[in-house]
């Protein structure tokens, strides 16, 4: 069965179709400029197809522009965001391998900025690409060949495991992670729940000695760990860096109270900084959670804590409804 496309996306295919026949048939010179412009708006609609007839008219046939990594990288892009996937792992692969033959006599270098839009591009697109042939179960070792697939005792989307391989190849590089690519890797790990994967990015983040670990990377450390159910982790990152974003201590609490921590809530309750104490939501959600979870006494330690806020009256009679 065809997928239908929407009249914008149709209009935008038949557009870019007629650029490549009049490519193909009035032998059209592109100026550098041009063709990566082509090979972008081609990337960035994961159209794989007139990617690679675009590669292959000015840069492989008519040797009209000399490729550079930027080209490869999008031609790569447009294979991920088109949905094949193994496509994409093959060029990378076999250009790799390419420039681990000819290191020396090329200037060509797979740096930040080939990589970076590369795992952007896979974990943004998110799918499986089983269709494809990829089964999510496999994921190519540090050390294999373009062929060589482990069989993995963890279930890992073949899209993560992509972006894991180059973040790892970064790594073996010597080039750092940045910040946007961490928050991308954690929340991947978030949306599926990957515990595996979650500590390697956590143990590269550890290493990573250029990245400040600032509140906004904590959260996605504690939405990743608690996506996982591993709550000592989500704990211990808590007291270890003692994040202020009202997010992360909304995100907190209730992981506790859901889980009836009433001790834990508490505690994180009382870590919290008296600009947050006095979000008057945030006393609700406590309240709420440990009135449900049986921790009157709890509550009423909290009420004691809020007694210099504006918002105590509220807050207590708040508590009172509760327990009525």
């Amino acid at each position: 069965m065809h997928r239908m496309m929407t009249p914008v996306l149709l209009t935008a295919t038949r557009a870019l179709s007629n650029d490549v026949n009049d490519l193909t048939s009035h032998n059209w010179h592109a100026t550098a400029e041009e063709a990566q412009d082509r090979m972008q708006q081609l990337a960035a609609h994961g159209n794989w197809l007139l990617a690679q007839d675009t590669y292959d008219q000015v840069y492989r046939h008519n040797a009209q522009q000399t490729a550079t990594m930027e080209t490869f990288g999008l031609l790569m892009e447009a294979y991920i965001r088109g949905d094949r996937l193994q496509d994409a792992m093959d060029i990378y692969y076999s250009l790799r391998d390419h420039l681990d033959r000819t290191s020396r006599k090329t200037t060509m270098v797979m740096d930040e900025t080939f990589y970076g839009p590369l795992i952007t591009a896979s974990l943004d697109h998110g799918s499986s690409a089983t269709h494809n042939g990829v089964s999510p179960h496999l994921v190519y070792t540090v050390d294999d060949g373009m062929n060589e697939i482990q069989q993995l005792d963890h279930d890992t989307s073949a899209n993560l495991s992509f972006a894991m391989r180059l973040f790892q190849d970064m790594q073996q590089a010597g080039l750092g992670g940045t910040t946007t690519l961490y928050k991308l890797l954690l929340r991947a790990c978030q949306r599926e729940a990957d515990s595996h994967v979650l500590k390697q990015v956590h143990r590269y983040l550890r290493m990573d000695d250029t990245i400040d670990l600032d509140d906004t990377l904590v959260h996605e450390l504690i939405a990743a760990y608690s996506a996982v159910d591993n709550d000592t982790m989500v704990l211990e990152l808590w007291d270890g860096y003692a994040p202020r974003l009202p997010a992360t201590a909304r995100l907190l609490l209730a992981r506790c109270l859901d889980k009836k921590y009433k001790q834990n809530a508490l505690r994180v309750w009382q870590s919290l900084p008296a600009s947050l104490q006095s979000d008057l939501s945030l006393g609700r959600l406590v309240l709420d959670g440990l009135v449900r979870a049986d921790g009157i006494e709890e509550a009423r330690q909290v009420l004691a804590s809020t007694a210099q806020s504006p918002d105590h009256d509220s807050l207590v009679q708040h508590f009172h409804h509760l327990i009525q």
